[in-house]
């Protein structure tokens, strides 16, 4: 049986990355060959008009492949045949051009594929990846029992933060507090 016969329009693939860190960030700012150093550097960040130290766009979008990694174990004839980033939104600050979500130390990198259409062997999935960004854990009358990074540094305050503000029940009647945003958008074509 061929490894692609469970695949169906509207089949998900998924790949949760838990917990980005800085030297995660510096390893791939060097074998990326971007060695700018407000990927893994806060206070050079900070200095850019930036909070805190980011993920390079082509970053995340590695991950993607992640997707797809039993293809490349099973299937021989497995081939890329286009894969394309739709533009996010761009902020004008301090002198620079911006994205508007960043992939920062602490977050989870959600990447979903859902196959959109079949032609052949010609396989079209459309990609999406959110972010998943701690901010603080609560009890139930309001109280930090423990802040992350994100409120630490200053990720999380701001209008874009209000906005996006999740919380979610975990154990012992404690509140996590969460921000849950889309990072990129997509698509991949592969030829199986």
């Amino acid at each position: 049986m061929r490894n692609n016969e469970y695949l169906k329009v509207g089949s998900k693939m998924e790949h949760i990355y838990n917990g980005l860190n800085r030297q995660d960030l510096k390893l791939y700012s060097q074998v990326g060959g971007d060695p700018n150093p407000i990927h893994y550097d806060d206070d050079i960040a900070q200095r850019e008009g930036l909070k805190g130290a980011n993920a390079q766009y082509i970053y995340p979008t590695g991950f993607i492949f992640n997707l797809f990694k039993k293809f490349f174990n099973y299937s021989r004839s497995f081939r890329v045949l286009e894969l394309g980033i739709y533009q996010q939104e761009l902020i004008y600050s301090n002198k620079h051009l911006f994205y508007s979500s960043y992939w920062r130390c602490g977050d989870s990198l959600y990447s979903k594929a859902t196959l959109s259409k079949i032609e052949g062997n010609n396989y079209y999935f459309d990609i999406i990846q959110t972010l998943f960004r701690p901010i603080k854990v609560t009890d139930n009358e309001g109280i930090i029992i423990k802040r992350f990074e994100a409120l630490k540094k200053g990720y999380g305050d701001g209008k874009d933060f209000e906005k996006d503000l999740k919380t979610r029940m975990i154990s012992g009647n404690r509140i996590l507090h969460y921000n849950e945003r889309i990072l990129l958008t997509g698509y991949i074509i592969i030829k199986i």
